[in-house]
């Protein structure tokens, strides 16, 4: 097995891992699960949340900072694998790689802001508004990420030319 190869597994094993960890640790709706959140509905959420449901979801989150950093890096590593640096597949493949970056920096902007607000409660933080754009916009890079490798899996490669 490669080098890259290797990376890979490690980083997808470190997806999979962070993802089922965070979801065996929540019972109780998620702030950065939510499409569109509007201030009002995230602070509803918010308020309904226990202290022990705070408390679960501040080691979520610690585990969510993790998480950004396992699927960003998966996505890249393999946008870099199965990519290619010719032609229209280069431009595919960067933009994919941008998406991805993309998405991994808004996640962790979103979770502090995520933490922002839960520290806020029980008051109404100013910050809602700005977290249902953030939310939404990480979403926005992380379908556009994922659409774009699909698309980089079924354009062909250019056939290499034998000379001679």
């Amino acid at each position: 097995m490669t080098q890259q190869k290797k990376h890979i597994v490690t980083f997808a094993a470190a997806t999979l891992l962070l993802f089922t960890a965070m979801n065996v640790i929540t019972d109780f709706p998620l702030l950065d699960t939510m499409w569109r959140p509007a201030a009002d509905e995230i602070h509803r959420t918010v308020s309904a949340l226990t202290d022990g449901q705070i408390r679960a979801y501040r080691i979520m989150l610690a585990m969510d900072f993790l998480y950004a950093v396992a699927y960003t890096g998966l996505l890249i590593l393999l946008f870099r694998y199965y990519g290619s640096n010719q032609g229209f597949r280069s431009v595919i493949n960067r933009s994919g790689i941008v998406a991805a970056g993309t998405a991994g920096v808004l996640d962790y902007l979103e979770n502090g802001l995520v933490l922002a607000i839960l520290a806020a409660r029980p008051e109404e933080s100013s910050l809602a508004a700005v977290l249902g754009v953030v939310t939404t916009l990480k979403w926005i890079a992380v379908a556009g990420a994922v659409g774009i490798f699909v698309i980089v899996m079924f354009v062909p490669k250019k056939r290499e030319t034998r000379q001679g």
